[in-house]
């Protein structure tokens, strides 16, 4: 008799703090993953990641991760590929082998597998359908060849990966609509998480946050840095990021340029913050900044992805000021972001003085919605739509 015990097989690209240096992975990614897997435990599922393996140094020998009773993580041998282009592609062979051999060896019928999106995955997960008939679900968190420069070349083939999955978890609502395959789909657009209280907001003046990376492709602490120009005196803007040494020596010395001009520190650059330090600052705060700009050379790629940083923004009680996009628009938190039309400094400080702190704004009861309406929607997603 078979066992009532229903696992899901999560491939993932995903590492331990322990080995994270030594192969490839996506550190960005890790909290959405664990996210899905809780959600999974608590509906009643064991979740195992499978993770294929590129080394970055040497050798990788096998590896299982048994993090509690009903999450464990499996990584696959791996040879250092570092120093021929044939070994790479040697490695990759040995990767989905292992891959096809696992699943196919392990799984049950009342078991689930979930891919979690990466071009890297197309040709076994097709040999897996097609030859040996097994379903799997699909995650889509970003849309690569919208991402892309050279997207066009592989744009077709990647949609044909998408068509091809039993059921989908997509991250927005712009991929679920462009999906033409009518295997059920759900959305989550990140972590519904509601953090603890854990410091009080300052009332003397507005504080305003940006977090994330300082770079030049999209520029959103530039234009946060900028905006400051155009805002009264009772506010001021923190800046929690991180970015390559050239990059935050321009965002320092633009601090001081507007600083001076304005004549007090109205911006403060406060780097990389994790954990209880990093939601104690934002806890802080009234508003945070979604400023990263896109017009009309990049904003293909907005549609196919997701800010899924506002969701903690919302779970910490902040308000949002962000660009008006179609992936925002269309999404289950539209009504609690503030919009600005076109990333121009005057256009985004408007915005933020509209921001009635006074009103009432419950982001973290929307926040605990959401997290309520996704499991049961991967109750039913995983209980009505896998092997029969």
């Amino acid at each position: 008799m078979e066992s009532k015990k229903k696992t899901v097989y999560y491939v993932c690209f995903y590492a331990e703090p322990e080995f994270a240096d030594n192969i490839t992975s996506y550190p960005s990614v890790w909290s959405k993953i664990d996210y899905v897997s809780d959600t999974l435990k608590r509906i009643g599922y064991d979740v195992c990641y499978v993770c294929p393996v590129i080394p970055n140094k040497g050798n990788f020998r096998r590896k299982t991760v048994q993090k509690d009773d009903h999450e464990k993580h499996i990584y696959f041998s791996a040879f250092s590929n570092k120093k021929s282009n044939l070994l790479g592609k040697l490695n990759n062979f040995w990767q989905m082998l292992q891959l096809l051999m696992y699943l196919l060896t392990n799984k049950k019928s009342n078991d689930r597998i979930l891919i979690y999106h990466s071009m890297y995955h197309i040709f076994w997960a097709t040999a897996l359908k097609k030859i040996f008939r097994k379903k799997y679900f699909l995650e889509i968190e970003d849309v690569y060849s919208a991402l892309s420069p050279d997207g066009n070349a592989y744009e077709k083939k990647e949609w044909d990966f998408f068509e091809a999955a039993d059921g989908y978890l997509c991250v927005n609502a712009l991929i679920r609509d462009k999906i033409h395959n009518p295997a059920p789909k759900i959305i989550s657009h990140g972590r519904y998480v509601v953090s603890n209280r854990v410091e009080n907001r300052i009332t003397s003046k507005c504080r305003l946050v940006y977090a994330g990376v300082i770079e030049q492709e999209r520029k959103g602490a530039f234009l946060a840095v900028e905006t400051m120009k155009y805002l009264p005196e009772n506010y001021e803007l923190v800046i929690l990021g991180f970015g390559n040494e050239k990059k935050y020596l321009r965002s320092q010395g633009n601090n001081k340029n507007i600083n001076a001009q304005k004549g007090w520190c109205c911006i403060k650059y406060l780097g990389y913050m994790a954990g209880e330090e990093y939601l104690r600052e934002l806890q802080k705060c009234s508003i945070a900044l979604s400023t990263h700009m896109y017009d009309d050379t990049n904003m293909k790629s907005a549609d196919y992805t997701f800010p899924s940083k506002l969701l903690v923004y919302m779970g910490n009680g902040l308000h949002i000021v962000a660009q008006d996009l179609k992936c925002l628009r269309t999404s289950e938190i539209s009504d609690y972001i503030t919009y600005y039309d076109s990333p121009v400094p005057q256009l985004v400080a408007k915005a933020i003085m509209s921001v009635d702190m006074k009103k009432e704004y419950n982001s973290r009861n929307r926040i605990s919605e959401l997290d309520k309406c996704f499991t049961k929607d991967i109750l039913k997603l995983f209980n009505d739509y896998g092997e029969k």
